[in-house]
């Protein structure tokens, strides 16, 4: 029987506004769906399908089809922690665990705040001829630019000691990265039924073609990849790291030297009773502990802060290496053409044997087996954890039940020589 798959509200909100978008027609029949249930296979064949548009539209569309596609992706495999009836459930934010971590991010923005201006203020306040609204001006930006740091650096460690869960940052990115995790989750899901022998020849007809999608589905993407990895390495963007680590320097060359006088002006102090934070000694210890300030920050944080400018316009270098690396991508791609191989040959297998049931009814084993490397080609060396299956299973009641695995199979494509 023909698989349905039911949408989720979010894949049903979607589909309205690609509908309403000038750019409705790449719905296909989708567009002209109302019930909440489709055919999976009807999915499967637009999301292998869909790939012709994807140079014809603007960004805005671009960025709810990439959604429409993950959100299908999510609805197909949801289907199969139906099937598992296992589907863990979501662990609900209590209202202790968002007061504590509102209170947590108010008082580390309240600190960065007062760290930010107190550093560029102090330093400027040092020249008496510095009017005043231009020594506010530039405390306020550096105090700006303080709290972007912490809520960059520490927000999401926040949330995961206090336990509670951020939302998505709805980057075009996010939605790709979104898309890769679902289809390795819908590889494994696949590897883990296909081979039930309870299947009818319709169902392994479509996983051998929701298999087929995925290798589509993950190969559509290249593009994509050219595009991030080429706009992480833009100019405009490395410029705007540069200024963005050099300010942050600054703050914390700032932070460390107004420490570091304190301390001298209060040593110092023993010694003598006059004296000034200009003097050279005092000046050379709030120096040093400034430039020590400056290289914990230059060589630890910093990397993270270039980072931190790129993830702020959909460019976060961590997600791009995830996305777009060539040894990852090689991989998945690999392993996702050694899945549609397993799945392919399996389906061709039962045609096969559901063709010449007949034939093989009497055959004793070991012809069997001579007849089966006669008739098969090539090598699936490449077949990893299959399941055994069964001659009784294979042929509907056969008498022998010595179990054949699929790794005995020598070819993901048949050549029948005798029917």
């Amino acid at each position: 029987m023909a698989k349905y798959i039911s949408l989720d509200e979010r894949t049903i909100n979607l589909m309205q506004e690609l509908s309403n978008t000038a750019d409705g027609y790449i719905l296909g029949e989708l567009n002209q769906q109302n019930d909440h249930k489709v055919l999976q296979a009807k999915i499967v064949c637009w999301l292998s399908n869909a790939i012709n548009f994807d140079n014809k539209i603007d960004k805005k569309t671009r960025f709810l089809l990439e959604s429409f596609r993950a959100s299908l992706l999510e609805d197909i495999y949801n289907s199969f922690l139906l099937i598992d009836a296992n589907t863990p459930e979501e662990e609900q934010d209590s209202w202790y665990k968002r007061a504590q971590y509102i209170f947590l991010v108010s008082s580390g923005a309240l600190l960065a705040l007062c760290e930010g201006f107190d550093g560029i203020a102090s330093l400027l306040g040092s020249f008496t001829s510095m009017p005043t609204v231009l020594l506010f001006t530039a405390g306020f930006a550096f105090a700006l630019l303080s709290v972007g740091l912490f809520y960059g650096f520490e927000l999401v460690e926040i949330s995961k000691k206090v336990g509670v869960k951020l939302g998505r940052t709805g980057q075009l990115l996010d939605i790709y990265l979104e898309q890769v995790e679902l289809i390795d989750k819908l590889k494994n899901e696949i590897d883990d039924h296909f081979a039930d022998e309870s299947l009818c020849a319709k169902e392994r007809e479509e996983f051998r073609q929701l298999a087929s999608m995925l290798v589509i589905r993950f190969n559509a993407m290249d593009n994509a990849r050219e595009y991030f990895v080429a706009s992480s390495n833009s100019t405009a963007l490395n410029v705007s790291r540069i200024c963005t680590a050099a300010m942050s320097a600054l703050i914390y060359f700032c932070g460390g030297y107004f420490a570091g006088q304190t301390v001298a002006l209060a040593v110092g102090g023993l010694f003598s009773a006059s004296i000034a934070a200009t003097a050279w000694p005092i000046t050379m210890a709030s120096a040093i502990v400034g430039i020590a300030s400056l290289s914990m920050y230059w060589f630890i944080q910093r990397p993270g802060l270039e980072n931190l400018v790129g993830h702020l316009v959909g460019l976060d270098k961590d997600n791009i290496d995830t996305f777009a690396s060539i040894e990852n991508v090689k991989n998945q791609k690999n392993e996702l053409s050694k899945l549609e191989a397993r799945v392919r040959t399996f389906e061709n297998l039962h045609k096969i044997i559901e063709k010449t049931h007949g034939f093989f009814e009497d055959m004793p084993v070991d012809v069997f087996s001579k007849f089966r490397r006669q008739n098969c080609y090539g090598t699936a060396s490449h077949m990893s954890q299959e399941p055994s299956v069964s001659k009784a299973g294979l042929f509907g009641g056969f008498k022998r039940t010595r179990s054949y695995s699929l790794n005995d199979l020598d070819s993901s494509v048949f050549k029948p020589h005798n029917f």
